[in-house]
């Protein structure tokens, strides 16, 4: 028996924070190896209908095709939440290569609220799903929505530099990764250690988790129950993605993001930012919104 493939490459989140489109990238290049599910939360504690796969043997059929490959690699935006990740994935691979994305955190939480809106799970306004949410007293994955909390980087950021190397994280942001895309990857390609060669081949065209809505209150009950949705898509092949989501969703304009609910936010995040400037030892793409 062939032994198993251990990936060296975490994409730990954030959630919203340009991950999914980060994967789809990286899926291109000929050096790397994603896994077909994006999101297998193994290493987490997740309570979350999206979590596909539970067990060691499932997990690691997840890589079986990757034994050419220098880099073998997932994105699972749960592990940055998660108290226990970083330790789980350091124990499995002590060489771990850790890709951390930030968002500008009002930002990321509206963008969170959206996709559950577009998911059928969200009817309320932003303003009230925020209140909601941040009063629950479970803050586990998959039991609340963490609207709030996912955007709290100081200490899920730390959770990491406590445990791996520094040289063993690269972390990005979202914005640079949507205005300069070419750039950014080379800066992650070079942290992977695999050729620039093939940027000129990737798909920079097609827009990942772009704003939609159910077609009609049907098939947005139906989309609420993701136990079933959800696994079932994970599955597919892209193309049968791409169809079934013309079928199920029409385009749609975002709605506005309430004064309201913003100065809720910058309430909780002003201080928030000044702990994550002192970690990361540098200024923060997007300082100057909390000044």
């Amino acid at each position: 028996m062939l032994p198993k493939i251990m990936p060296n490459l975490f994409i730990v989140g954030a959630a919203k924070a340009g991950t999914t489109s980060l994967y789809k990238y990286l899926s291109q290049h000929p050096g790397v190896y994603m896994s077909r599910i994006k999101e297998p939360n193994f290493f987490s504690q997740a309570r979350s209908r999206r979590q596909v796969v539970w067990d060691e043997s499932r997990y690691y059929a997840l890589f079986k095709g990757a034994r050419d490959y220098s880099i073998v690699g997932e994105a699972s935006p749960s592990y940055l939440w998660d108290k226990n990740s970083p330790h789980r994935i350091k124990e499995a691979n002590p060489k771990a290569r850790i890709i951390i994305l930030l968002r500008e955190p009002i930002e990321r939480a509206f963008s969170h609220y959206l996709m559950d809106v577009r998911a059928g799970i969200q009817r309320k306004s932003f303003a009230d799903a925020l209140a909601e949410d941040y009063a629950l007293r479970s803050k586990e994955w998959g039991v609340s929505h963490l609207y709030v909390e996912l955007g709290l980087y100081y200490e899920q950021i730390a959770r990491y530099l406590d445990v791996f190397s520094s040289s063993q994280i690269l972390i990005l942001y979202f914005e640079e990764l949507k205005n300069d895309t070419k750039k950014v990857l080379k800066k992650v390609f070079t942290f992977l250690d695999v050729s620039l060669l093939p940027l000129e081949d990737i798909d920079f065209q097609t827009k990942h988790n772009t704003f939609s809505l159910p077609r009609g209150k049907i098939i947005g009950g139906l989309l609420s129950i993701s136990s079933l949705v959800n696994p079932a898509m994970k599955l597919l092949p892209q193309w049968s993605k791409n169809i079934i989501n013309t079928i199920i969703y029409r385009e749609a304009s975002k709605p506005e993001l309430e004064k309201s609910a913003k100065e809720f936010l910058y309430n909780i995040y002003v201080k928030e930012i000044t702990n994550l400037r002192a970690i990361l030892n540098n200024p923060l793409l997007w300082s100057d919104t909390y000044e």
